[in-house]
């Protein structure tokens, strides 16, 4: 069967973008690389436990990934975390994290109960929060948290979250493209620590404002195949894409054979897209400075039963004044309750998240190991397994000042009869990518609304 459009990234974004062609009375090919699909979505078995090693939770921010859930038939199994408590590493010790999002406290309470603040800091922050809003597209996440609460929430509170999730500190990242929403909020209060304790609806649990699916994320991709096959979408896995080239008419993909397809869609991280953009004739200066973050999931399974008490909680998010290549540990089992009726007794789940990995995938056990001692307390002799997963092209860093030029690219790649998705364009994050497609299918009944 012809195509008249050709999706080039299987990805959430990508398999999103799919279906909505393919409601559209589009005849659509899916192509990616990867022998499975889901792109970051993710998993591998760990001591006959099967496990995500790509996105293992979605922000609530907003409501658009719980919809979704909803629409394929999974919002009863939807789950939200244990609740209990999660710690950031520092060089002067562990300390407990209270509600919040991205580090920012949920309200003046919040602050005032977080762990290893001295009062002055606090009350300087409360009074920097008071003053008129501003702020200022180009500003970074640190240089919004210093405006707003002080040098001293930004270190002890907001890197160890920001470095953790993201893999990059709080003075690389842009706050606009990190999360609009607490930003948004924030203009229309006043109030950074108002728009976090709005944002976690008033909640007292700990850590951050997410959710998953019982069973595990990589669900997501078993239900979204079985739809694509439903809908007549052609895959091709294991298909690399090595050019594009525009003509009359449309575009000439260079995928094994080169093929004619009036309309493309790049659903890619930042590295990949931009290549595939330069082959097509973009000069490179004319390309957002979309940079990945390269990491390292591991995620391993160990026999303890000094973790049945779970005395980290959650698990621990790493300052970067601790030091190491591990950003976050996560007592996965501790996170998510559905694995107690599932895991034997003493086995436990962890994963550790390594960012800009420098060690060498032989040297990662040596690594880990170090870390569980350091961190969580495990010896060396209680890991069972560990699977490895390196993620080169999928968090981006969103650099201060990026979101325009970002929005610029896009729109002259519409002109083209190109359609751009993906985390490359729509940020780090399930949400991220959720809301991006809501946001366009909307602006798309509204169009037709108006001209109709």
């Amino acid at each position: 069967m012809s195509c008249d459009r050709i999706v080039v990234g299987a990805g959430l974004s990508g398999m999103l973008a799919a279906l909505e062609y393919a409601e559209q009375g589009h005849r659509v090919t899916v192509i990616d690389a990867a022998p499975q699909l889901g792109g970051a979505l993710a998993s591998a078995v760990v001591d006959g436990f099967r496990v995500d090693t790509g996105a293992d939770a979605f922000s609530t921010a907003r409501g658009d990934m719980r919809e979704l859930a909803e629409q394929w038939g999974l919002g009863d199994d939807v789950v939200t975390p244990s609740g209990r408590q999660a710690h950031s590493a520092h060089a002067d010790g562990l300390y407990p994290l209270g509600p919040g999002v991205f580090g920012i406290p949920a309200g003046h309470q919040a602050l005032r109960a977080a762990p290893g603040l001295q009062q002055a800091a606090i009350e300087q922050a409360i009074a920097s929060d008071s003053a008129p809003w501003r702020d200022d597209p180009s500003w970074s996440v640190a240089e919004l948290v210093r405006q707003r609460l002080g040098s001293t929430v930004l270190e002890r509170l907001v890197d160890p979250v920001i470095s953790g999730v993201f893999g990059a500190p709080a003075d690389e990242l842009a706050w606009d493209a990190v999360c609009p929403e607490l930003v948004q909020t924030a203009r229309e209060t006043g109030s950074i620590l108002t728009a976090s304790q709005y944002l976690r609806g008033g909640a007292e649990t700990v850590g951050l404002a997410v959710a998953s699916l019982r069973g595990g994320l990589h669900r997501l991709v078993e239900t979204a195949e079985q739809r694509l096959l439903d809908a007549g979408v052609r895959i091709e896995q294991r298909t690399a894409v090595s050019h594009l080239e525009r003509i009359s008419g449309g575009w000439i993909v260079g995928a094994g054979t080169e093929r004619f397809v009036p309309n493309v869609t790049l659903a890619l991280g930042p590295r990949e897209l931009r290549r595939l953009l330069g082959t097509a004739g973009w000069e490179a200066d004319t390309l957002p400075a979309i940079e990945p973050t390269p990491s390292r999931v591991v995620v391993v399974s160990v026999e303890s039963e000094a973790l049945d008490q779970q005395p980290l909680g959650t698990g621990v998010l790493v300052a970067p004044s601790y030091g190491g290549e591990v950003k976050a540990v996560t007592h996965v089992n501790a996170k998510w309750g559905w694995w107690q009726d599932v895991l034997p007794p003493h086995r436990h789940l962890l994963r550790l998240s390594m960012a800009r990995p420098q060690e060498p995938r032989e040297g990662v056990r040596r690594a880990v190991e170090t870390a569980l001692e350091s961190l969580v307390g495990v010896e060396r002799s209680a890991l069972r397994d560990m699977v490895v997963q390196d993620w080169p092209d999928t968090l981006t860093r969103p650099a201060p000042g990026m979101t325009a030029s970002v929005q610029e690219t896009v729109a002259s790649a519409r002109g083209w009869g190109l359609d751009i998705r993906g985390a490359g364009i729509a940020g780090n994050g399930l949400l991220r990518i959720a809301t991006d497609h809501h946001t366009r299918r909307m602006k798309e009944r509204d169009d037709v609304f108006v001209s109709g």
